[in-house]
């Protein structure tokens, strides 16, 4: 799993921080012994002189230039006193050794400065990096980690420029990656488990139609009819009673499309609730967010089916055949896909060309084509958030008419665009787009496979 391996990376970095640190602080505690030896054999100017030979070994070890300058002095000084004929140049040596030593004993009190507040950052880590060590061993050899385990890594989360939905994210498959080894840890429902990831990825198809003309009288219904959505047990008789109270084409769409764009509404206020850290960490609360979630999830997909009844997209079953594939082009003969891929993220590559390749192999899952309301000659192919617009124009002959990657409720004005492209009719023309479609599709696998992003997502 990518994200657990992620927070494996982040700890093991965090861990070579701390040990630098505990190295830095043992580098600054050998200089530290250094200096104290330096300053006992150097009380006194004789003194100096009789332990020149460890001084200057210490002190190169301390400070180079210092020792250099430290050497010609002791040296001059030496010199003098061997013709024991004290001058002024004595006086001046002995004074430049003072000056030296004065400038040692400000380094050697920032040294202990900054020691003690290394031995109160490494001391404060120590339990840090042992309880990251072991996360990173229980990772290793997938291990259970224990909540106790798992607040060091929310903190740590917290102290980094991380921003609170990736933190959340991060949390969440921990969760998950727990009920994978321990079974059923927190929470008892296996639909739970992949909720909150979900509703931090969701997105939905914007259903809003500018051509129905407005009808106050239904958009009173709205608030009547979602009150009693909950008691609802059969919704195939409730869609035929709403049939029989709102009988206009006009008014029956203007209705779907309403309570459809009321729910996503719903929905959109509990993702805003879960990116939000202190309700994720509150267990009752997150447990409430995420049932709301999920009723209100199961209404939009009813609604949404039947609102795909009534606009009277027809999804055909995908033919379990090898089909021919041709490509929309601009008004330089450029086919639109290789232009779209260009704007794709390297992490959805590898899924338009996988939805590509089961279309033309016949091997398309039902699931993963659908109609588009808005734009009803057209279909759409779908995995994650990749959408590839199509045209059927035979069972056997699609046209791709482009690609995209559709970004919350952002999906309507990626579809506009890619709709407004149209696609080849004259069916004479047929037989050389096929060739030159399977030239296109080659030249569409070589960019992805060229791409696409390396290992597992």
């Amino acid at each position: 799993m990518e994200q657990i391996e992620r927070i494996k990376s982040i700890l093991e970095e965090e861990v070579r921080s701390i040990t630098l640190k505990e190295q830095e602080l043992n580098d600054l505690i050998c200089t530290r012994n250094r200096y104290n030896g330096l300053f006992s054999y150097a009380k006194t100017i004789n003194e100096l002189l009789d332990n020149k030979e460890s001084v200057l070994i210490l002190l190169k070890n301390i400070d180079e230039n210092i020792y250099y300058l430290m050497q010609s002095k002791i040296n001059i000084l030496e010199s003098i006193r061997n013709k024991n004929n004290k001058t002024e140049e004595d006086k001046q040596a002995i004074e430049s050794i003072k000056i030296l030593f004065s400038d040692l004993q400000v380094k050697y009190n920032d040294l202990k400065r900054k020691i003690s507040i290394y031995t109160v950052s490494v001391s404060q880590s120590k339990d840090k990096k042992i309880n990251y060590q072991k996360i990173i061993s229980r990772i290793k050899y997938k291990q259970f980690i224990s909540w106790h385990l798992v607040e060091y890594i929310k903190d740590l989360l917290d102290s980094k420029d991380i921003d609170d939905v990736t933190q959340i994210t991060f949390l969440e498959y921990l969760r998950i990656y727990n009920q994978k080894i321990y079974g059923k840890v927190y929470i008892t429902s296996e639909n739970y488990k992949n909720a909150v990831l979900d509703m931090l990825n969701f997105g939905f198809e914007d259903f809003h139609d500018d051509t129905l003309d407005y009808n106050q009288e239904i958009t009173k219904k709205i608030d009547l009819h979602y009150s009693i959505l909950e008691y609802q047990i059969d919704f195939k008789k409730y869609f035929e009673e709403l049939r029989k109270e709102i009988p206009d084409e006009n008014d029956i769409k203007l209705f779907m499309t309403l309570m459809i764009e009321r729910i996503q509404n719903e929905i959109n206020d509990l993702i805003s609730m879960i990116k939000d850290k202190e309700f994720y960490m509150d267990e009752d609360i997150r447990k409430d967010i995420i049932s709301s979630y999920q009723k209100l999830l199961s209404w939009y997909k009813i609604f949404r089916d039947e609102c795909v009844k009534i606009y009277n997209v027809k999804i055909e079953e995908v033919p379990q055949t090898n089909v021919n594939l041709i490509f929309s082009k601009d008004i330089n003969s450029h086919p639109y896909i290789l232009k779209d891929l260009k704007h794709i993220n390297n992490e959805y590559l590898e899924r338009v060309l996988n939805l590509l390749t089961d279309l033309q192999n016949g091997t398309l899952m039902n699931r993963n084509i659908d109609g588009l309301v808005r734009f009803a000659e057209f279909k759409k192919l779908k995995d994650d958030q990749v959408r590839i617009v199509i045209r059927q124009i035979s069972p056997t002959l699609f046209c791709i008419v482009g690609v995209g990657v559709k970004k919350e409720n952002l999906g309507v004005l990626m579809y506009e665009t890619i709709c407004s492209r149209g696609y080849p009719k004259d069916k004479e023309e047929y037989p050389t787009l096929i060739e030159e479609g399977k030239e296109i599709f080659e030249m569409v696998k070589s960019y992805i496979n060229d791409n696409k992003r390396k290992g597992s997502r």
